[in-house]
């Protein structure tokens, strides 16, 4: 399984990911589920104040071109965007499995 973390756009200028990463690599919290998977991607959203998804198609494109089939929208999400469920929607709709989380 090829798997991407969605991270939150205004999270990333004070997150190093590391949380996320070691939570992958230790397979607990969200990642717990896997036993050979292999984490591809790590990429954040436009942003609170832009568009959803838009201009993210290439992204989109190059994750299917990888075989990501799975993305974990990170902590940082959950807790940071009132367009959670949006955001959860769409990317099913790109199909995309999509796994609530990443560390605790």
């Amino acid at each position: 399984m090829k798997i991407g973390v969605l991270v939150c756009n205004k999270m990333t200028y004070d997150c190093t990911g590391i949380g996320c990463f070691k939570a992958f690599e230790d397979r607990r919290d969200a990642f717990s589920i896997y036993q050979d998977a292999k984490l591809l991607a790590f990429f954040h959203c436009n942003g609170c104040n832009k568009p959803l998804f838009e201009g993210m198609d290439y992204k989109f494109e190059q994750l299917k071109r990888s075989g990501v089939d799975t993305l974990h929208m990170a902590r940082c999400i959950e807790v940071e965007c009132h367009r959670y469920d949006e955001i959860k929607l769409t990317l099913e709709d790109k199909g995309f499995q999509v796994v609530k989380g990443s560390h605790s």
